[in-house]
């Protein structure tokens, strides 16, 4: 049975979304060290960015 709910989500983040996402933020932190705020978005074409 495939799963389902909550379990279907915790899943999707820890699988995929939350990898994506520190990468861009690590190699974001090497090119340009962040001395302020930090944005995560997704953009036009439904992929996600970080911004510093």
């Amino acid at each position: 049975m495939p799963d389902t709910g909550a379990r279907n989500v915790d899943r999707l983040l820890n699988q995929q979304i939350l990898p994506v996402l520190s990468q861009m933020i690590l190699q974001l932190l090497v090119n340009n060290p962040v001395t302020g705020d930090m944005s995560i978005d997704v953009n036009g074409n439904g992929e996600p960015s970080v911004e510093s």
